[in-house]
């Protein structure tokens, strides 16, 4: 695996039943943002670390929740619509799991990965009063 780093920061948190787009820049080690031409990303949220629990249940990849944005320059999207973040909160609690966000070079999830991010992930119920 190559030591490329993805960024922001690695804790993300959204509220329920709002569609959010978190914007990543993809570096090289020395922090030079990196062309990502053709390759593809996975985007997945889980219950806990080694989960197998994920929400949505299907992952998010290029095409379907992710766009290269600027992939020249290293940026890509990913856009989590309400609908996959409603109903994760269950009694009015925040959700507190993990999100991963995997590189893969050869343009194919198929393909051995060739970065990865992990960080927290908070879904905040909309029981604000």
């Amino acid at each position: 695996m190559s030591t490329a780093a993805i960024k922001p920061a690695p804790s993300i948190g959204v509220f329920e039943n709002t569609t959010t787009i978190i914007t990543f820049t993809v570096t090289d080690a020395d922090g030079v943002a990196k062309d990502v031409t053709g390759y593809e990303f996975e985007f997945q949220i889980f219950a806990e670390p080694g989960s197998a629990t994920k929400y949505p249940t299907s992952a998010y990849n290029v095409g379907s929740g992710i766009v290269l944005t600027t992939p020249t320059s290293g940026i890509i999207t990913v856009t989590l619509a309400d609908t996959d973040v409603a109903s994760v909160t269950t009694s009015g609690d925040d959700f507190l799991g993990i999100y991963e966000l995997v590189e893969y070079s050869g343009g194919s999830i198929a393909g051995a990965a060739t970065a990865r991010l992990r960080g927290r992930f908070t879904i905040r119920a909309n029981d604000i009063a």
